[in-house]
């Protein structure tokens, strides 16, 4: 439904023990050109927008040990200091939204929300990733509300709960 809603591929992905696994994944049928993902695909905390939105909300513990490990480069965009990302997951916790322009993948922006677990911890994240050239001012503000949206409805469907420090969508 979110991927019909937007246009774009979208994609579900999973903590699984230190990894972030793709999966589940749909292709809009609207665009010849769409942002494929590898079914089981390992995803980059530092690189990605779902990532992001994981460790922007995962405790502290789990972000400094993912952190404190080599971070890789995917492309001349990813940011790969340890401090730089920090500054982002601050971004991140107060958007409740996180965004990767070109960081995994070039010429690809994500964007992506936490699904919380019943513990209030984030169990993985929702995201839309769309070619840059199709990134207009009205997807812009089309995809952050629909991701907002699906993440809180599949959060609740799933039996979790976000934390109280998770901040509520803006009124459309």
């Amino acid at each position: 439904d979110l991927s019909d809603e937007v246009g774009e591929t979208c994609h579900l992905s999973l903590v699984q023990g230190m990894q972030l696994n793709s999966l589940s994944h749909a292709y809009s049928p609207r665009h010849a050109t769409k942002v494929m993902l590898e079914d089981a695909e390992v995803l980059a905390f530092h690189a990605t927008a779902s990532g992001l939105a994981v460790l922007a909300h995962a405790d502290t513990a789990f972000v400094d040990t993912i952190l404190a490990a080599p971070l890789s480069s995917h492309t001349a965009s990813t940011v790969t200091k340890p401090d730089t990302i920090r500054g982002q997951l601050e971004k991140v916790r107060a958007l409740g939204m996180a965004e990767s322009i070109g960081g995994f993948e070039a010429e690809v922006h994500s964007h992506a929300v936490p699904i919380f677990g019943p513990d209030c911890q984030p169990v993985g994240a929702l995201a839309v990733a769309a070619p840059m050239s199709r990134m207009s001012a009205a997807q812009q503000e089309l995809i952050p509300a629909a991701l907002r949206r699906a993440g809180t409805a599949l959060t609740h469907l799933t039996g979790g709960v976000a934390p109280s420090s998770y901040p509520a969508a803006p009124e459309t």
